[in-house]
């Protein structure tokens, strides 16, 4: 006869996510080490920026609804980054960008989830009318969207984008 056992538990939603996506980023950031020197140049990024050496942990959520109950618990601000697989971009941000002391300083001041546009199943960016990826999203504490923004930015450019969200999404 046919034997059945239950394996181990299945792993949460949203750690299978997170490592998904680190295994599909390290091919391109190998790739974008390689060509660092000439991309900064080519973007107008300043090399010398100071680096953060531990970036902060992103919550890698299915949809828009789980983010919000993620930062309702965290009672922070919301800071969406919908992404998708195949956006050369979107990596960018998590090469450069999420390394960049002065974002990270910044980024810490939000609860951080990632959407997989690709994956969600309620299509929560379309339904902000965001279209295309890289595009991000600040919530306030009581989960309304205060701040849009769209395509990859250079780390300088993208802290004033965090600034402003702050500025809206944080209670006065």
């Amino acid at each position: 006869g046919v034997r059945l056992s239950v394996g181990p538990a299945a792993r949460p939603r949203h750690e299978f996510l997170a490592e998904r996506s680190r295994r599909r980023s390290a091919p391109l950031f190998e790739l974008f080490d390689a060509s660092a020197a000439a991309f900064l140049e080519r973007h107008g990024v300043q090399p010398r920026r100071p680096q953060d050496e531990e970036p902060p942990p992103w919550y890698h959520a299915w949809d828009l609804d789980e983010a919000k109950a993620v930062a309702r618990r965290a009672g922070r601000p919301l800071w969406v980054e919908f992404t998708s697989d195949g956006c050369e971009w979107c990596k960018r941000y998590a090469w450069l960008n999420h390394r960049d002391a002065e974002v990270t300083a910044l980024l810490r001041r939000f609860t951080l989830v990632k959407i997989q546009r690709d994956l969600d199943p309620g299509q929560s960016a379309d339904a902000l009318g965001l279209d295309g990826v890289p595009c991000n999203a600040a919530f306030d504490v009581a989960g309304e969207v205060r701040y849009t923004a769209f395509g990859w930015v250079a780390p300088a450019a993208h802290a004033e984008r965090l600034k402003e969200a702050l500025r809206k999404a944080s209670p006065r």
